[in-house]
């Protein structure tokens, strides 16, 4: 088990500067996934902006995250065995999942197109993978 002192001789930091910062590792383990929603959103930005619509590219971001997956791919194996898997995979649901509602669910005021909308973004950020 990986402790905070480990962590922080490996950023080559002391203890009080990893606390002064995070007040867990599990803080720290959900702040660093923000990196990537950046990146997630300045992609995306750049296929829309290349287009004249979004719903030209839907879902913009995944040719970036997909290639990001695979080149990480050790990194997240790793993270996904621990303690932290769960934490990993809730914010891989809830970025992506932040880009594809605009995109799969028009502004409507009926509560049951809003409903059938939040099932599809669902769907297409959190299906299980085939086996």
């Amino acid at each position: 088990m990986v402790s905070v002192s480990d962590i922080a001789d490996a950023a080559n930091v002391g203890r009080s500067s990893f606390y002064a910062h995070f007040t867990t590792k599990d803080d720290l383990l959900r702040s660093g996934p923000g990196h990537l929603r950046a990146m997630l959103l300045h992609e995306h930005g750049n296929v829309v902006a290349e287009k004249a619509h979004a719903e030209q590219r839907p879902l913009g971001f995944s040719r970036f995250m997909t290639a990001h997956l695979k080149k990480q791919h050790q990194l997240y194996r790793a993270l996904m065995r621990g303690r932290a898997g769960p934490i990993i995979l809730d914010k891989f649901r809830q970025f992506p999942s932040e880009i594809v509602r605009p995109e799969l669910s028009p502004a409507r005021s009926n509560g049951s197109t809003a409903t059938a909308s939040e099932i599809a973004v669902q769907s297409v950020v959190g299906a299980p993978s085939p086996s």
